[in-house]
């Protein structure tokens, strides 16, 4: 099934290049869908219909490219469906290995991925691939493929009917994984792709802000120009209200966390209550007691990153009060928006799986404790542990009394670049909880899956424990981070078999023992773990792990 507008000078190549494959004639068919072309694009198929066993269907409608597959598959006569671009940039002679799968049985959607080893583009601008993969990776945590938005793949027709009715785009294999549930068996195949030679592309701004709308929706999120637009009309009105009543307050005399906390929760009322019967009208219905505790919770979150705001730009740039509440109440709004439509009013008609709304739910809450850890990195003063470990910094040395030198290195180092400030004192801390972040999530889904992997991070992130060790200069926050990662690489090279995993093991495990001595504790644990478990006793006779253990105090000596 291959969809078309204005493709006139691709349509000969194309067809001679499937003919020449030597498929069976009676084995498939080729279908054309086609949106309205002005450049005798349905002349040129019509051409071939003679020739070979094509078709063609010619739509009237609004050209979108969702809707043309859906067309398409609902008039195709076989149980296989393979989608491609007309444009030749999806090579016609990876097909047999691209539909292998679906016809041995072993899969549901087969996908000419970009992203897997043997894949890859070819041609095309630097700013438009990076816009591709731009794109594809915000689709990504809501799918278990490294290429959800690619335009060539194959399925089984019976899926097409999954799919919801408004669905509408260009991304037709996102809205079919999406309305599998997790529940399809997807292959992905290695294809390269190859920038067009014949015709314009239809890259342009609007199918790229209707994919956004569409991901969103997708997600479980009420998004669109429509409620975004309401819900700015009632955000200036409550903005008016927070100012004004902020200001208020300040000059009576009141403090600059009450001001600001009172003023936030009147016009946080207000909004909700006009955001419920406007921007949100069609999904509010009566006011109800769970989206009040939701708004409250969201409300929540707002004032603590406003607050955050407020004592950066009060305290550290000294800008007065009563114009950092405008930036203070605008740094909170994508907050409040995002968290209207997500979880306060989210999708009702063919709403995400519970899956989905998880892994939604971490990428926001990881990403909203990531910006406020950022935030108030230099408006908390030091507490007495971040000066004991600064004063190390001022006398730099390979060891010191209690501790290993790496605390000492990272606050040298942040405060080199951003000068002797609360902030150039965490900012390694701040890093070694993102290093964190990535090891515990490429562990956890080595082990388990990616929804268990976002979950393990979620959990991370909000701890307190682990929130503290992402922000505060200790020598917990590089043990911590060395720790996920000496685990990923002991993985990597006992569970998965990779002979490259035991330098990364003998770096990460040095550097931990630089950080604190307590991750030596890991060294016993592991030799153990090698001698019980009989397929990894082998590397006791390899050289692998001594020289992991060689290079590890290496760097410690």
């Amino acid at each position: 099934m291959i969809p078309t507008l204005n493709e006139a000078d691709n349509i000969d190549p194309l067809l001679a290049r499937l003919c020449e494959l030597g498929l069976p004639p009676e084995s498939f068919e080729i279908i054309f869908v086609d949106d309205s072309s002005s450049d005798g694009t349905p002349a040129k198929v019509r051409a071939w219909e003679k020739r070979a066993n094509v078709r063609l269907i010619e739509r009237r409608d609004k050209p979108d490219l969702t809707r043309s597959v859906l067309a398409g598959a609902a008039a195709a006569r076989g149980e296989v469906i393979v989608v491609m671009d007309a444009d030749l940039s999806h090579p016609p002679e990876r097909l047999p290995a691209l539909i292998a799968p679906l016809l041995n049985g072993s899969c549901d959607i087969a996908i000419g991925s970009r992203y897997v080893p043997g894949g890859g583009t070819e041609g095309g601008s630097l700013p438009r691939r990076w816009l591709s993969r731009l794109a594809n990776g915000l689709a990504r945590p809501l799918c278990d493929v490294n290429d959800a938005t690619s335009g060539f793949f194959a399925f089984q027709r019976e899926l097409a009917a999954t799919i919801a009715e408004p669905a509408h785009g260009h991304e037709i294999l996102l809205e079919l994984l999406m309305a599998g549930q997790g529940k399809l068996r997807v292959v992905e195949v290695p294809v390269c792709f190859h920038n067009r030679t014949h015709g314009a592309s239809k890259l342009s701004f609007r199918p790229q802000w209707t994919y956004l709308q569409r991901l969103m929706t997708l997600a479980g999120g009420t998004v669109s120009v429509g409620t975004a637009g309401r819900f700015a009309a009632v955000g200036l009105f409550g903005l008016a209200i927070d100012a004004l009543l902020f200001q208020f307050l300040m000059s009576r005399g009141f403090g600059l966390a009450l001001a600001h906390i009172t003023s936030f929760f009147a016009a946080a009322v207000i909004n909700y209550s006009l955001n419920s019967r406007r921007s949100f009208q069609n999904l509010a219905g009566d006011l109800r007691r769970d989206q009040l505790g939701r708004f409250l919770t969201v409300g929540i979150f707002a004032l603590l990153l406003r607050g955050g705001v407020l004592a950066l730009l009060i305290d550290g740039w000294h800008m007065p009060s009563f114009l950092a509440i405008f930036p203070a109440i605008a740094a909170t709004a994508a907050i409040n928006y995002l968290g209207a439509a997500f979880y306060v009013f989210p999708v009702t008609v063919n709403p995400p799986s519970p899956d989905v709304r998880w892994r939604v739910a971490s990428v926001g809450i990881v990403a909203f404790a990531v910006l406020l850890r950022l935030i108030y990195l230099g408006t908390a003063e030091l507490i007495p542990d971040e000066a004991y470990y600064w004063n190390y910094a001022q006398h730099m040395d390979l060891s010191f009394y209690d501790h290993p030198p790496m605390v000492a290195w990272l606050i040298w180092l942040g405060t080199a670049i951003f000068g002797n400030s609360e902030f150039g004192v965490r900012i390694g801390s701040f890093c070694c909880g993102l290093i964190t972040m990535a090891y515990l999530y490429a562990l956890a889904r080595n082990l388990y899956d990616k929804s268990t992997a976002m979950r393990a991070v979620l959990l991370l992130a909000v701890l307190p424990f682990y929130f503290a060790t992402g922000m505060v200069a200790t020598a917990d926050a590089p043990l911590v981070a060395a720790w996920a990662a000496t685990l990923y690489y002991m993985e990597r090279a006992l569970l998965a078999d990779r002979n490259w995993a035991w330098l990364g093991m003998g770096i990460a495990f040095g550097l931990g023992i630089l950080s604190k001595y307590t991750l030596g504790l890991l060294g016993p644990a592991a030799l153990l773990f090698v001698i019980l478990d009989p397929a990894s006793r082998r590397w006791l006779r390899r050289p692998h792990a001594y020289l992991a253990a060689a290079l590890a105090l290496l760097l410690f000596s």
